[in-house]
């Protein structure tokens, strides 16, 4: 598949080529920079030769805005170079009036990718991609998503075609905002349908990218495993093109995240490094900033208070420069590391700002280690497990156990948790089952962890009466041990 991905992007080359030769202007010249960039093989004095002559081209307004946002993607992408790159995009924007719209709306792009995020709303009048270039919505997107207005991005997805003809960056932009919503499904339904697509296509840019997102989104789920294999999967297709440098820098974190997880610190410093030789910034999204390494690393070196510190300072400069959600991650990441009241009052009016499911959930979580209220974690896990939504149940529990410390009180709570961390626990049927009276009574007196004669002494009836309920109530949830019934009852917040 790598080889056949790459002689597809050489065929690309060639076609891009010819078609400049053939009709050299300014939109050609765009399309065969880009083509040249996608490609390992590429001449760098074919390309020098481009640039020299691209941006002596005259045409029409729309193909002198297609060579001004590859020329600025070039500067910033392949140079380093922020500030040129923009610079480049926005005289262009005053040059050609007929294009502002679309060449701001690639300037949004990239402040909100990499930069200072615009305090102003761009383009709020924006409801539907018939009104405007895609460009225009897309940038209206991200910039929600990033400012920490998640439903309000995914209110503007609602409408959007996100199939397999759909502008990339606008189904990028839908999965990152569905996995900030935490509607996980829906984000690995998107990744799943385009990954497969280009896997048949042999289109090696695109499968780089939901490779990637592929990875992101078992990483946000805790399923690390399978994130560690869809990070070979993008790996093996080399540095991506001038139009996905987002996935390239996602990978490289995460890839530095799993080699400091199994000890190989110089791997880790090989994907960072690459990054830096490249002159690549971090990004203004989850999980995209080498504070997430730092911070695995002081986990793992024992000294969790400063890769908490650390976490929370990196959080507090992107909230500073206007990048909520990923400021958010961070200030949760670390928190469930080492849940430190002090901290926690700081960051816990920024994290209400954010408009997001998953985030208010989060949120709660961290509230509850920090006040230490085992029984509310617990039910909070069991909830996670209950809803089968692709979470990892156990590494959730385990990290819970390993915030609050040796020191717990044990209770039926602490041994719930200790059970879902082990995989001891089934979780609860999906669908809530309809107890009778007697059945919740007895299930509660279960769940306390009252043996059967204890709850026959508490409900006045013999002990083989209490067998027949619990018998009964065992095959009405189909649960496998006791354990499973407190599981269901916290999931369902029918015992508290």
């Amino acid at each position: 598949m790598v080889r056949l991905s790459h002689e597809r992007t050489r065929l690309r080359t060639l076609s891009a080529r010819e078609r400049w030769r053939q009709s050299p202007n300014p939109a050609t010249a765009a399309k065969f920079l880009t083509a040249l960039e996608a490609d390992a093989s590429r001449s760098e004095e074919e390309l020098q030769s481009l640039i020299l002559h691209g941006a002596e081209l005259d045409g029409t307004d729309e193909e002198r805005a297609e060579w001004s946002i590859a020329w600025g993607l070039h500067l910033i992408y392949q140079k380093g170079k922020l500030d040129d790159g923009l610079r480049a995009i926005e005289q262009a924007a005053a040059r050609i009036p007929s294009e502002a719209p679309r060449l701001t709306a690639q300037a949004v792009l990239i402040q909100t990718a990499f930069g200072e995020i615009p305090k102003e709303e761009p383009f709020p009048a924006v409801t539907a991609v018939s009104d405007v270039p895609v460009e225009v919505l897309i940038a209206r997107i991200q910039w929600l998503l990033v400012s920490g207005r998640v439903a309000a991005a995914d209110g503007l997805l609602a409408n959007c075609d996100l199939g397999l003809s759909a502008e990339p960056r606008l189904v990028g932009a839908a999965i990152f905002t569905k996995l900030t919503m935490g509607d996980w499904l829906e984000a690995d339904r998107l990744i799943d349908q385009h990954f497969s697509a280009a896997r048949s296509s042999f289109d090696a840019p695109r499968l780089r990218v939901f490779a990637f997102f592929k990875a992101l989104s078992a990483f946000y789920t805790h399923r690390f495993e399978d994130a560690e294999h869809a990070l070979v999967d993008a790996a093996s297709l080399g540095v991506p093109s001038a139009e996905t440098p987002v996935s390239f820098v996602g990978t490289s974190i995460l890839s530095a995240y799993f080699a400091v997880q199994r000890g190989q610190r110089t791997l880790m410093k090989q994907h960072l490094g690459a990054l830096d030789e490249l002159g690549y910034p971090e990004i203004n999204l989850p999980a995209m900033q080498r504070a997430v390494v730092t911070g695995r690393r002081l986990v793992l070196d024992g000294d969790r208070k400063k890769a908490v510190r650390t976490l929370v300072d990196a959080g507090n400069a992107l909230w500073e420069r206007g990048a909520k959600v990923a400021a958010a991650y961070l200030y949760l990441d670390g928190l469930q590391l080492d849940p430190d009241p002090e901290m926690w009052t700081d960051v816990h009016s920024r994290l209400k700002q954010i408009d997001s499911p998953v985030f208010m959930h989060w949120t709660e979580f961290v509230d509850h280690l920090v006040s230490r209220d085992v029984e509310s974690v617990a039910r909070s896990v069991a909830r996670i497990q209950f809803k089968r939504d692709g979470i990892n149940a156990p590494q959730l529990a385990q990290r819970a156990l390993d915030a609050l410390g040796a020191d717990v009180t044990d209770s039926p709570a602490l041994r719930e948790l200790q059970a879902i961390a082990s995989g001891k626990t089934q979780a609860a049927p999906t669908n809530q089952v309809e107890l009778t009276a007697r059945e919740l009574e007895v299930a509660e007196l279960i769940a306390s962890g009252l043996s059967n004669p204890r709850i026959a002494e508490a409900l006045v009836v013999s002990t083989r009466t209490v067998e027949s309920h619990v018998n009964r109530l065992m095959k009405k949830l189909g649960a496998q041990q006791r354990s499973d019934i407190r599981t269901y009852l916290l999931a369902t917040g029918l015992w508290s």
